[in-house]
């Protein structure tokens, strides 16, 4: 008898993926409905990755292939499948074994027909073609597949499927039903706990030295950690150890994971000395005591590597990639600390921030419980949309809102009343604050390189900028989610058969390019809705995008294409007139000059060019304009001129813009940012100061 918390789990779900309005979900399938909700949390936990997203189903030889998800690290040599079984309805039967081998042959099948399969037999702008591309370019470079399996029912098994997977490549088979993705999103930690005997594992318990706190909030333990331990736990658990610290797999760039890299496969007898080591935190341990007297761990639960993700990353990548042949040799020493379950969210984050680590972790690494977004949530749960009769409903952590709706439900009627405040169509996470942000400062090739990733880059300037959320800013969020949300439902009712999520990030990221920022958001907001004439520029614009960015990839995986700023480069040199209506709303977002002959007359003739320069002058800030002035003086790219003009544009954006350019210093002021743009020199300029 399923529980009463995971049936509620189960109403939200149907609900959500009945409601195409309602977030970010794929497509018209309700299958890839299911998939990325189902994703997207397991994302959020660390279990997986970002994947693509796309239902494919194809008859192969005697059998039949089935993909619903697809994703590669190569750094890793690891390649994500899954394959989904949704039923949209109320207490289906059960997955039993028969059911689950047939669904995960068909996933594994899918390889032969990649190997034996020409792209030129496919469509290219078909999913088909973006997944067998993938799969044809990592064959050769993964040693392990995860084949996860996602259903809206419950798995009951007496015997585990019998499934074998291509010669010398690792397969590991992770199911995922609806019992299971209820506690993994009801989990305080946002993830299932990981346990792990020690004895039963590795054949013997792991001895420390320990130390009674003198807080109850904790107690910590001294440990030196063998490397292949540490790399077998990542094997199985990746991005789930460091759930509470790093969202971001760590690549082997820069001098510090180099030189860990160098160290293991150079000199693994000298990682313990040259190396920090790592801090873990736990939420229950086993001691025991051997013959010695010496203090054992033999189990631990709730395992969470709050620093050190980088170390562990490396000698993990060292046995796949490198198979480095005496990580028997690498020692880590082990800072753990057990923590009490009511101090975790608190501590934790805490304990990561201030212990010493290799490489600096960004503060976005602590989202969930940082201001930024406990800010966000406050203002959420206090600000009224115009009219007072609903409110946006923030998630800082994923399956609020069904916690706070079942709160409020003591009686039909109360619930009722929750719902009519609280749409769930007016519900956003974190990872959709960020899409919404980046998509609208015109970095589509960071959405389209997925949720966590482009979350961690939008918490990246989160903290760079010292953003703190007021309501200004809040009320201008959400009219950004209007405009992405309306994307959104443009794109299913043009019903692309591929690419839907990156032809509504471009879209929405050139609508903002062209119109220079210059849409009113307040009035969004006090509406609640765009104007027809915005939808339907989005609905003219995005089909010829998304033509611009298939064909700009000129055979090459589609969506990982997207994820370049080359591809970004690509659409904005589209030639995409705005509408005269368009332009009378643009308008009433304009700043009139205050500086210049006409200003000072108040005989102003401004054409819609005109508008567009002082939008494009003023959207540049005044650490890049004094930026501009410097390196126009030291490389010659600029006459004294324009030298002189962006030193005094540099001015006015430090007086916050309270003198507005003449019509003619915008012109040339203009002149100037294109001229860099073109040499990329503008580019630099940014990144110097983003850092």
């Amino acid at each position: 008898m399923i529980d009463s918390g995971v049936q509620e789990f189960r109403y939200q779900l149907l609900a959500d993926i009945s409601d195409p309005d309602n977030g970010n979900l794929s497509e018209e399938y309700p299958v890839e409905r299911f998939t990325e909700y189902a994703t997207s949390l397991l994302s959020e936990s660390g279990v997986s990755f970002d994947l693509s997203i796309g239902h494919i189903q194809r008859q192969f030889g005697s059998g039949s292939v089935r993909c619903d998800a697809w994703g590669a690290d190569l750094s890793e040599g690891r390649l994500d499948l899954v394959v989904s079984d949704y039923f949209g309805f109320d207490n289906p039967e059960s997955i039993n074994k028969s059911n689950l081998e047939t669904s995960l042959k068909r996933a594994i099948r899918l390889l032969d027909f990649c190997q034996k399969t020409q792209l030129s037999e496919i469509e290219p702008s078909s999913k088909t073609y973006d997944c067998v591309s993938l799969i044809k370019e990592s064959l050769g470079s993964i040693s392990q597949i995860r084949l996860h399996y996602l259903t809206d029912s419950e798995i009951s098994l007496r015997e585990e499927p019998s499934i074998q997977g291509p010669a010398g490549i690792d397969l590991q088979i992770h199911k995922w039903d609806i019992v299971r993705l209820s506690r993994a999103q009801a989990s305080d930690a946002n993830q299932e706990c990981i346990e792990i005997d020690l004895v039963e594992r590795f054949g013997r318990g792991l001895p420390c030295l320990s130390m009674q706190g003198n807080s109850d909030e904790y107690s910590g333990y001294l440990a030196i950690l063998p490397g292949e331990w540490l790399a077998d736990l990542y094997e199985e658990y990746a991005g789930r150890l460091m759930e509470l610290n790093v969202r971001s797999f760590l690549q082997q760039k820069g001098k510090v994971n180099k030189g860990i890299r160098n160290t293991i496969l150079n000199e693994p007898s000298r990682f313990l000395a040259y190396n920090n080591g790592i801090s873990a935190t736990v939420e229950s341990l086993n001691i025991e005591q051997n013959d010695s007297g010496q203090e054992i761990i033999t189990f631990i639960r709730g395992l969470q590597i709050v620093n050190g993700g980088q170390t562990v990353a490396s000698i993990h990548r060292a046995k796949k990639a490198d198979k480095c042949p005496h990580l028997n040799r690498v020692a880590v020493q082990a800072k753990i600390t057990k923590v009490n379950p009511e101090s975790l969210d608190e501590l934790v984050p805490q304990i990561s921030r201030y212990s010493n680590t290799q490489n600096k972790v960004n503060e976005a690494d602590f989202a969930a419980n940082d201001s930024f977004h406990v800010e966000i949530e406050r203002l959420s749960q206090t600000v009224w949309a115009p009219g007072q009769q609903f409110k946006w409903f923030y998630e800082r952590a994923r399956g609020q809102y069904q916690v706070a709706k079942s709160r409020a439900s003591t009686t039909p009627a109360n619930r009722r009343k929750f719902e009519s405040i609280n749409p769930s169509n007016k519900k956003f996470v974190k990872t959709d604050l960020a899409r919404y942000q980046n998509a609208w400062a015109q970095l589509p090739h960071i959405v389209s390189r997925g949720t966590q990733k482009n979350f961690v880059y939008y918490m990246s300037k989160v903290k760079q900028e010292k953003l703190t959320p007021d309501i200004s800013f809040y009320k201008d969020l959400i009219a950004k989610a209007i405009i992405y949300k309306k994307a959104e439902s443009v794109a299913r009712h043009h019903a692309f058969p591929a690419y839907r999520a990156n032809a509504v990030a471009y879209t929405v990221s050139l609508f903002s390019a062209k119109t220079y920022g210059r849409l009113l958001l307040s009035k969004i907001w006090n509406r609640q809705d765009v104007k027809p004439i915005v939808e339907q520029v989005i609905h003219d614009w995005m089909p010829i995008v998304l033509d611009c960015i298939i064909e700009s990839s000129r055979g090459r995986n589609v969506t990982e294409w997207a994820k370049k700023e080359d591809c970004w480069r690509e659409v904005l040199q589209l030639n995409l007139p705005i509408p005269d209506e368009l332009e009378s709303e643009l308008s009433e977002g304009d700043h009139l000059p205050t500086v210049g002959a006409e200003a000072r007359s108040g005989k102003l003739s401004i054409t819609t060019e005109d508008r567009q320069n002082i939008a494009l002058v003023m959207s540049i800030d005044g650490d890049t304009w004094w930026e501009i002035t410097k390196v126009g003086q030291s490389n010659g790219h600029l006459s004294e001129f324009q030298c002189s003009l962006a030193n005094t544009m540099a001015g006015y954006a430090a007086g916050s813009w309270a003198k507005v350019p003449s019509v003619k210093q915008a012109k040339h002021a203009a002149k100037i940012i294109k001229h860099l743009k073109e040499k990329g020199t503008l580019d630099s300029i940014q990144l110097i100061e983003a850092h």
